[in-house]
């Protein structure tokens, strides 16, 4: 199956998010949607059948949380211009297979499949990387401060503006800086509408009397 680069930067995308994810308060509907992303992160597949097969064994919650340690030491290192071609990170990897099949041209495809949560993950943020020919100044991190996640830009990002990882943290920091911007003018509008439900809240009370509003000097 030949994935074009969009389709990869989203697959390696959610791979990088992984490491600020936690995985263990997740219900079973959350845990299902988690596992969904992973499969297509890892494949490029949707339909992941609930089926005991490599994923499955690899993708529980203790596999997932060995990943991320693994992550939150990879991606630092990876970021990180190395010098010469000595290898500078070393990982040990847990037993995996390479499968290779041939679609109907005759043009070979591969895929990676492990047992174990760190290895699959790593095996498939590799094969995104050496796919997409990155380097090490194609990652960016999120400038969301509460989420700071790695992550490759679908395109060229613009000059001096700061860089998102997605539609939410953009929308979270906009909202924040028109709320400072603006602090004065919101404050007086929610005086107003908190002025209007005590009024009208009164208002439903027999007998009871509106309190005069003390202007501020």
């Amino acid at each position: 199956m030949t994935l074009d680069r969009k389709t990869q930067i989203q697959m390696l995308n959610i791979l990088l998010k992984l490491p600020g994810l936690d995985v263990f308060p997740l219900d079973e509907r959350g845990w299902n949607a988690l596992l969904d992303k992973l499969y297509f992160a890892v494949y490029g597949e949707t339909g992941r059948e609930f089926k005991q097969d490599t994923f499955h064994f690899a993708m529980t919650r203790a596999g997932i949380a060995r990943a991320q340690g693994v992550l939150r030491d990879l991606l630092p290192q990876l970021v990180r211009p190395m010098k010469g071609t000595d290898p500078s990170i070393k990982l040990e990897l847990e037993k995996q297979w390479l499968l290779i099949a041939t679609d109907q041209d005759g043009r070979y495809h591969r895929r990676y499949a492990a047992a174990d949560g760190p290895t699959l993950i790593t095996l498939s943020i590799m094969e995104r990387v050496l796919d997409l020919r990155l380097t090490c100044r194609d990652f960016l991190r999120c400038s969301n401060p509460t989420c700071g996640a790695m992550f490759i830009p679908r395109r060229k990002p613009h000059a001096g503006r700061p860089p998102f990882c997605g539609k939410l943290c953009a929308g979270k920091i906009a909202a924040q800086n028109f709320r400072r911007k603006h602090k004065k003018k919101l404050r007086k509008v929610e005086q107003k509408r908190s002025r209007k439900r005590y009024e009208d809240k009164v208002s439903q009370i027999p007998g009871a009397k509106i309190r005069r509003r003390v202007r501020e000097k």
